[in-house]
């Protein structure tokens, strides 16, 4: 649904070729990660959900920091004074974490990345856990609203003291792509990084 489009496995002028392998059964799978989101508020019952691309915790539309508390598999990381926070899969790596100054990690690489938006410390940079840590994210901001979106879906407005917790899913998405069509070709392709930079 996005415009730079690198989860589309072919364009226009591909469309014949990609209906002969859906078609023929050559289609290649790969499988991707997903986030397990657990909210839980002071004071209520916690939810759950899943994301394929990315969790972001963010200002809304107040032109100020907001703080949150991060935490590792129960090691404090820091206190980001940001405009948000964004903790992305691999295949999120290419949205949103990627936009803001995030690296790009390949799809099998076992690992989600931790960016911060617009941070106040230049020093808070994105930062690369592996895919079995558990995330913590603990809304510490007192006076503003921090929103929690998982994959771009309808903003959940949460309280101080909230803690996100996010962790791997036990589910998967096999995603479909071309016979022949590499990961780093669409990066080449997509960042249109063909031909020399020099």
């Amino acid at each position: 649904m996005g415009a730079l489009g690198f989860l589309t496995c072919a364009n226009s002028a591909a469309h014949v070729e990609a209906v002969e392998s859906v078609a023929g059964g050559k289609m290649v799978f790969s499988e991707r990660t997903l986030l397990k989101v657990e909210v839980k508020a002071p004071g209520q019952a916690s939810s759950t959900m899943t994301g394929l691309n990315d969790v972001v915790l963010s200002r809304g539309e107040v032109s100020r920091l907001v703080q949150l508390k991060a935490s590792v598999n129960g090691e404090s990381l820091t206190e980001f004074n940001a405009d948000g926070l964004i903790v992305a899969t691999p295949t999120g790596s290419t949205a949103y974490s990627l936009s803001a100054g995030g690296p790009i990690l390949a799809p099998e690489s076992g690992a989600f990345v931790i960016t911060p938006i617009c941070p106040h410390v230049l020093t808070n940079r994105s930062i690369i856990v592996g895919e079995d840590a558990l995330i913590e994210i603990e809304v510490s901001e007192r006076e503003y609203p921090v929103f929690l979106t998982v994959d771009g879906r309808e903003p959940l407005r949460t309280e101080t003291g909230t803690v996100i917790a996010i962790r791997k899913s036990s589910q998967v998405l096999p995603l479909a792509s071309l016979p022949g069509v590499s990961f780093f070709g669409v990066v080449r392709q997509k960042l249109k990084w063909s031909g020399s930079n020099i």
